[in-house]
């Protein structure tokens, strides 16, 4: 079921948080947010991410790239896992590389269908130019 994006609102983590000028998560989890007009002092706790520490030997990749547990069952929350704050993630993929690659690709792919139409063509010429050489070199009968 598709949700619309709401108006007067936006979507985080899937919940639905009214307009918000401060949003924070904190080293255990907790997210908290300012609503829009509130006092710089006051935050709103308003949920909590449960952090895990799964066996790894329990873990497999679901079909959309997420990992699950073998047993179906949720991992208990473990107090020893913390966020780290204020870092980010690079991509493991370089579009400017992606890009020349996929050119030097299709360059390729081209070359070779030339390639490829340049030997039908060349065949096709041969067995004209053999044809018509033993259309004049008939015996007589």
């Amino acid at each position: 079921m598709l949700t619309p994006f709401p108006r007067n609102g936006v979507f985080c983590f899937g919940l639905l948080f009214s307009r918000f000028e401060n949003l924070e998560i904190g080293r255990d989890g907790s997210i908290s947010i300012r609503a829009a007009g509130q006092a710089a002092i006051t935050q709103n706790g308003v949920d909590r991410i449960r952090l895990v520490n799964p066996p790894q030997d329990q873990l497999y990749r679901g079909g959309d790239g997420l990992f699950r547990n073998r047993d179906a069952v949720e991992f208990p929350a473990d107090a020893s896992v913390t966020v780290t704050l204020v870092t980010f993630e690079a991509s493991n993929v370089s579009a400017v590389d992606a890009m020349l690659r996929m050119i030097d690709y299709a360059r390729y792919y081209e070359q070779q269908l030339k390639l490829m139409q340049l030997a039908g063509e060349s065949d096709a010429a041969s067995a004209l130019d053999e044809y018509v050489g033993l259309a004049h070199n008939k015996p007589a009968c």
